[in-house]
């Protein structure tokens, strides 16, 4: 979902959302918020040629505040980075309010 979409998803998701519903992200969260492309380890097609996907990636201050403002309640937010990963991540735990 690419920055300039992020509000609106948000703002469905909540909607879709029960009272005290939870919404649960798990983000690649580098030093500055950008739409990327990057290849996955190990995915190839039959002639070997690499695959990727495209990425948005979130500086965890810009990201925690567009989720406060789709009216969520903030519950836990966890920046990590996984043994052997490669890129840094980022939780974040909100509630429907």
């Amino acid at each position: 979902i690419e920055k300039e979409d992020a509000p609106l998803v948000l703002k469905n998701f909540y909607n879709l959302l029960k009272d005290q519903g939870v919404l649960m992200l798990a983000l690649h969260s580098p030093k500055d918020s950008a739409y990327e492309q990057r290849n996955i380890t190990g995915l190839q097609t039959d002639t070997g040629e690499q695959l990727g996907t495209y990425l948005q990636e979130w500086d965890k201050d810009e990201i925690v505040e567009l989720v406060s403002e789709a009216g969520y309640e903030i519950e836990y937010v966890r920046s990590f980075t996984r043994d052997g990963g490669w890129y840094p991540l980022l939780s974040i735990l909100a509630r429907k309010k």
